[in-house]
């Protein structure tokens, strides 16, 4: 408390004679407000309302304690019924009872203790299990000794009849933080996982600590993903264990994770795309193995290893692709920025050849297809490669920036306000936009603003100011709706964080964009905002969805696919989900925009046709950092950059429209080119391939560094015949473009699939797949324009 006088000038910087106030404008704290760093943590504490309006259960609770279900988490009491009551409380979404809901959100809450289980733990559809993450201790989820099931925390289980209760591309929007899971006393010879995490987009494991058994002939596992189209982890350590992780899914961007004396760190099964950000491998036996054995073909497509340290592991990473490897394109391995310490060798093949020496830093090294600007041919090289000429905005000393989504233990419940306390209703019907807008100008200064779960309607353009810090339960909705986003030649943002020109930082996390009926004048969000503490400005965990869930008004009942739903006013989206304007600039980690194609609600999840017009629109000068961001299904592009400059994009994906060419693009919209939308005039009347939206659009950008992206078109008007046969492989002819005068620009390990050209450069094809056969999407390890 400031019991002196003070003088305040502007919003976040204050004098005083004797105690500091209560904000400030460095960059040292969380936040512009100073911490005061609690005994307790505010979600513990914090009194909240949480609902969702859409649940057919009444007096729905979203935030459950495990302890008010009667867990004791005093090391002693079994605790697995008790926990197991606390997750599936009430609920449909249990893997029993249906396939999820939207309307069912949980926040699984664990305070401090040890929880003993004596059997695997499932997790329901739209579910966090959430720890304290204050101090330095992690609530332990702890075996028995007599613990006897496949996994501890099981995020997709089998049923009888051998299928996962989710299929696992559709597993979404689920989390795993702050937890602990200790192994070490149940018995080593289990071939046990600690987390079976088989998920989809929107989804995160953070700040978890897995322990195994050290013992000679562990057969412990610590993460097991055997499929999935993912998906963003972080800030994981592993202990111990027969292998660390045993992975294999789509798409991954994985970020700071660390292992300690595994016999083998990573067992990479399979995958199209796999980032490796911050990789820490310490005393194990092997770092990464992505081998197959002798005669069959490879299993991994691609694979980076960026701003990493393996320490004393005697081999760094080993793999069976080469020159003759089948499918030809498998198999990429891309290390930039990667230090061997203690390591003797960094690569080597299955008959032992070191293929790269250890105990060095290597700045750039890549096995793979790799093409320059200048020639339309790929070398395929084995070795070290020209290292990317990186921009200084984007760099925390030698590495890329990256920045964890805050949890704000250093907070207590005095620097939070609730919105429902406030007179926000989240009711899904009630008009909540002037009472957001007075609740974020009264406390955006001073306190942290919380949005109990529920769905908060929005009728006009909400304004964040800068400094605002925003965090959600378990997505919390922002739904838009109304006249005021109806016109597609004069768009508003439903929020709109900060005005152009202004400076400041801003925090979004856990919060979900969505509309009721169509918008399409609407930009779900545009940001204006140039950041002003790197990293601690922007989108975690922050989604945008489409039609396909209760409340959206877009569902089968009158979009449902192949019904001409393009000539339906109510099937339309937004006219653009995110739009980073020149000067804007932030940090976005784990970032879904998705239109749906199927109804995610019990119970009919029907396929839909959503007719949304753009996804992502970037004409930001930087630096902006993307880390595992998702976009699908918008007719005209999925991510469009317009004058960008300094940009970091790590694992990126997309997916074209499945209804594609059925209408074609642009239909049922028309290109504005104030907006720079791409025209699809070129295309032939009749033809099916070309008019399709784009994955990435690039016009004249500078300093792009594309650290993997899986783009794929897998549908024409809804059949797969496209793809898959050798005569008729491909549903789209192009997918990736560059136009204009774009440098030092840098692509590495690109996906496609069902994609004819795989890159494109003002209008000349560059990169074909038919050259590039891969695992199953067609793969190339570099393609750069470093001029």
């Amino acid at each position: 408390m400031i019991t002196t006088t003070i003088y305040c000038f502007v919003s976040v910087l204050c004098f005083s004679v004797v105690n500091s106030c209560s904000v400030s404008n460095s960059c040292q704290y969380p936040t512009h407000i100073i911490p005061d760093y609690p005994a307790q943590f505010w979600r513990e504490v914090l009194q909240t309302s949480g609902s969702n309006p859409f649940s057919d259960t009444r007096d729905y609770k979203v935030y459950r304690n495990v302890k008010d279900f009667g867990a004791r988490g005093d090391g002693i009491t079994d605790d697995t019924r008790a926990i197991q009551n606390a997750i599936s409380s009430g609920r449909c979404s249990a893997a029993s009872a249906c396939e999820g809901s939207t309307s069912e959100p949980g926040l699984i809450y664990f305070p401090y203790g040890t929880y003993l289980v004596s059997t695997s733990l499932q997790l329901d559809y739209y579910t966090q299990l959430v720890g304290n993450p204050s101090g330095n201790r992690l609530p332990t989820i702890k075996c028995s000794s007599g613990f006897k099931a496949g996994y501890v925390l099981d995020g997709d289980p089998y049923n009888g009849a051998g299928n996962l209760a989710w299929g696992a591309t559709n597993n979404f929007f689920r989390e795993i933080r702050n937890l602990r899971i200790d192994m070490t006393t149940m018995d080593p010879g289990l071939g046990t996982s600690g987390i079976h995490w088989p998920v989809g987009q929107a989804t995160a494991l953070q700040n978890l600590v897995i322990e195994m058994s050290t013992a000679e002939g562990t057969q412990h596992q610590g993460l097991f993903i055997e499929s999935g189209s993912g998906g963003f982890m972080s800030d994981l350590t592993f202990y111990g264990g027969k292998i660390g992780a045993f992975l294999g899914n789509q798409q991954f961007t994985s970020r700071n994770m660390t292992f300690f004396g595994c016999q083998t760190a990573i067992s990479q099964i399979w995958n199209w795309n796999w980032l490796y950000k911050s990789l820490s491998i310490n005393n194990c036996r092997v770092g990464i193995d992505m081998s197959v054995k002798p005669g069959q073909n490879e299993s991994v497509g691609g694979l980076t290893v960026l701003d990493s340290h393996f320490y004393d592991t005697p081999v760094g990473i080993i793999t069976s692709a080469n020159a003759q490897s089948t499918p030809p394109s498998a198999g990429q391995i891309l290390l930039d920025n990667v230090y061997f310490e203690k390591t003797p060798v960094a690569v080597q093949s299955t008959t032992n050849q070191i293929l790269l020496q250890g105990n060095q830093r290597i700045d750039s090294w890549g096995q793979g297809h790799v093409y320059k600007a200048s020639s339309n041919d790929y070398t395929f090289s084995r070795g070290p490669l020209p290292p990317p000429d990186k921009s200084a905005v984007l760099l925390d000393g030698s590495k890329f920036l990256e920045h964890s989504r805050p949890e704000y233990s250093e907070y207590s419940i005095n620097q939070f306000v609730t919105v429902k306390s406030l007179g926000a209703k989240g009711d899904g019907v009630t008009d909540d936009t002037a009472t957001i807008q007075k609740i974020i100008d009264t406390y955006a200064a001073t306190k942290i603003i919380f949005f109990d779960a529920g769905a908060y309607i929005h009728t006009s353009t909400v304004h964040i100011p800068p400094n605002a810090v925003i965090i959600g339960e378990v997505e919390s909705v922002i739904m838009a709706t109304g006249s005021f986003f109806g016109d597609g030649k004069n768009p508003q943002p439903v929020w709109a964080v900060g005005r152009q020109g202004q400076s400041g930082n801003v925090q979004i996390v856990d919060i979900l964009f969505s509309h009721q009926g169509p918008v399409p004048g609407a930009i779900m969000m545009q940001w204006n905002l140039k950041s002003i503490c790197p990293g601690k400005s922007g989108l975690w965990s922050t989604h945008f969805r489409t039609g396909g869930a209760k409340g959206t008004n877009q569902t089968p009942s009158n979009c449902l696919k192949l019904t001409g739903a393009s000539n339906r006013s109510e099937c339309q989206g937004a006219f653009l989900q995110l739009h980073i304007s020149p000067l804007g600039s932030l940090y976005m980690e784990n970032t879904w925009l998705w239109v749906a194609d199927h109804n995610l609600d019990y119970p009919d999840h029907s396929q839909i046709d959503i007719f949304n017009a753009r996804t992502i629109l970037v004409e930001s000068e930087g630096p902006l950092w993307m880390y595992g961001t998702s976009a699908e299904h918008s007719v005209l592009y999925q991510y469009q950059f317009v004058n960008a400059k300094n940009i970091f994009f790590g694992q990126a994906q997309t997916e074209s429209a499945y209804f594609q060419s059925n209408p074609p693009a642009p239909v049922p919209f028309t290109p504005l080119a104030a907006w720079s939308d791409p025209v699809f005039d070129a295309c032939p009347t009749g033809g099916t391939n070309c008019a399709k939206g784009w994955g990435v659009d690039i016009i004249n950008a500078t300093n792009m560094y594309i650290y993997n992206a899986g783009l794929y078109s897998f549908f024409q008007n809804w059949s797969t015949s496209c793809i898959g046969t050798g005569d008729n492989r491909y549903c789209q002819d192009a997918i990736f473009r560059v136009r204009g005068n774009s440098q030092k620009l840098y692509l590495w390990n690109l996906e496609t699939v069902g994609v004819e050209h795989m890159v494109e450069v003002d209008g000349n094809v560059k990169v074909k797949s038919k050259d590039n056969l891969g695992v199953f999407p067609d793969g190339i390890l570099g393609y750069y324009i470093d001029g």
